[in-house]
């Protein structure tokens, strides 16, 4: 009996060790390929179908069963490709590199490659191509990467496994060589690597391939990432409350109602408390979320959960719903987008109601720049000029209204971030370019108390307005972590046609201090509570206006 359980031990145990070996390779091969593609002349310049070249290689090199036999692949590979001329101009250094991204120190992993595919790597990277490369080009006046050429190979929901690995390996690369903020990833960005090559593997239908598709997306913590595909909405159902819903103190509560018709026949109130849907509570379905949520910070995940978190397949769901200090279970209906559409936006205020400016009691001016166009920016500051404080609304993003507005209150021009772009001629290290500046020389700018109103739905564009605006002497910005998501965006193919993006330069104070997941300074923290939200009160904007009386 010891040996046969002794026996099926060492067959359990050499199992695992070689789906670890198959992993470690394909591991290695989704570095080598990408290396290759942007740093090896012959690929670089597109002379070859660099996607087929790897997909006839991923069956020899996932099985190959040991370090000989997979360096030997390597090594005729490379043969295949051809001599690398010398490069005159590549040993220059530049002290505007920020490296914090840059990391080849897998070509020197002796444990995978053989002292010669190591020196041919090495002579590689040090006589790398410099050009215009086939697959990537950078967009003009920004500098962000845009990537090219990158062909769908097929349009199936549920592509054979090389195409599924093709589609995890170009993701990969792009991102461990044009997303500045990969240094921040937790895990590492190598670790998702490891994670995801198993789930392309084993996925065993469409849903599981596209939530793998996902999940790696949202391994890079960016709420400029995304993906949108028919699966994945059919995979989170077609119906949903006709309530909008919002993490309020961490409970998930019903802020606004879409219809309300709809909301009264199954009695959904602004201040309801959600905290299970069909006996499951609504905290256990938001950790099921957590892999699927791209988002850059907490914040940003809540604010992203709340599209899918209640949605079913059916069109009724049992909800457990607090109210007045009292649970209630109750069976409510749900509805689809083409029904709702209508009413979608009609609800919020913030988008639909409030002026671009006003002037407030006690002659506060104020300014929602999710509506002010640049246009109007003179008139509006002339209306409020004389007011004794302005509040800047910046909670519903902006308009490209920053510039004009900081000519309006900056005495002078003033830097207010720095930037760092991709090096395309050393793909993974990125640039300091010049500190960005706002306002002009203005004798007599806005004079008033300023204070700017922030919140987890201002992002990117919005940040940036926010740091502009800050560096305007005595403002004040009130409210909650920002998205964390700031710089020009990339967008790009990630497989069967459906596209995503990664926030493109980095963007940071120019102190050095970071955005990206952070969000932006903020000087009075404040959040809704669940009783401004049943008094129907805006916490953050009252706080705003007792700074501006004090």
């Amino acid at each position: 009996m010891k040996s046969l359980l002794l026996a099926a031990a060492l067959t359990l145990l050499s199992g695992q060790t070689a789906i670890a070996q198959t992993n470690q390779n394909l591991e290695s091969l989704c570095k080598f390929w990408g290396f290759l593609k942007y740093y090896h002349p012959t690929v670089a310049e597109g002379k070859l179908d660099w996607d087929a070249e790897l997909m006839k290689r991923i069956e020899p090199v996932r099985t190959a069963p040991d370090k000989a036999t997979l360096n030997k692949i390597y090594l005729n590979w490379l043969n295949e490709l051809g001599e690398v001329p010398a490069c005159r101009k590549c040993d220059k250094t530049n002290d505007k590199w920020f490296e914090k991204n840059f990391d080849l120190a897998w070509t020197d992993d002796a444990a995978t490659f053989s002292p010669e595919v190591i020196s041919r790597l090495n002579y590689i990277e040090q006589n790398r191509f410099q050009g215009v490369n086939h697959y990537d080009t950078f967009y003009p006046y920004v500098g962000n990467v845009n990537i090219t050429n990158e062909i769908n190979r097929d349009s199936s929901d549920y592509p054979a496994v090389e195409l599924r690995l093709l589609a995890l390996f170009r993701y990969w690369n792009i991102v461990n060589y044009f997303f500045p903020y990969k240094y921040q990833c937790d895990p590492g960005w190598e670790t998702v690597l490891s994670t995801m090559i198993p789930k392309f593997i084993n996925a065993a239908d469409a849903t599981q391939y596209h939530l793998a598709l996902l999940e790696m997306v949202a391994g890079i913590q960016d709420t400029h990432a995304n993906l949108v595909t028919d699966v994945l909405m059919v995979y989170h159902g077609e119906y949903n409350p006709p309530a909008r819903f919002k993490f309020v103190e961490g409970k998930l509560t019903v802020t606004d109602v879409w219809s309300d018709s709809l909301a009264e026949l199954d009695r959904w109130y602004r201040g309801d408390v959600v905290i299970a849907k069909n006996g499951v509570p609504v905290d256990t379905i938001f950790e099921r979320f957590l892999p699927y949520l791209p988002a850059s910070n907490m914040e940003g995940k809540r604010r992203n959960a709340v599209l899918f978190l209640l949605r079913s397949h059916e069109e009724t769901a049992e909800y457990t719903v607090v109210r007045d200090g009292k649970s209630i279970v109750k069976t409510a209906r749900g509805y689809s987008n083409r029904v709702l559409f209508p009413h979608l936006g009609t609800k919020n205020k913030e988008s639909s109601t409030v002026k671009a400016w006003d002037i407030l009691d006690g002659n506060i001016g104020y300014l929602f720049l999710g509506r002010l166009k640049v246009d109007d920016v003179d008139e509006a500051m002339k209306a409020l000029n004389k007011c004794k404080g302005i509040v800047i609304d910046l909670r519903s993003g902006a308009q490209s209204t920053m510039y004009a507005l900081a000519e309006h209150l900056h005495a002078s021009p003033t830097p207010f971030a720095r930037i760092i772009v991709p090096d395309f001629d050393y793909p993974g290290k990125f640039i300091w370019v010049d500190r960005s500046e706002c306002g002009k020389k203005n004798k007599k700018p806005y004079n008033g108390k300023v204070v700017l109103l922030v919140n987890e739905y201002t992002q990117s564009h919005g940040e940036y307005t926010a740091m502009c605006l800050q560096s305007v002497p005595g403002v004040v910005t009130v409210g909650s972590q920002t998205a964390g998501a700031d710089g020009n965006v990339s967008r790009f193919e990630i497989a069967g046609g459906y596209k995503t993006q990664i926030s493109g330069i980095g963007i940071f104070y120019p102190d050095g201090t970071e955005t990206q997941r952070v969000g932006v300074r903020i000087d009075v923290p404040v959040a809704p509570t669940l009783g401004g939200v049943r008094a129907r009160k805006d916490e953050v904007l009252e706080k705003a206006l007792e700074v501006i009386r004090e």
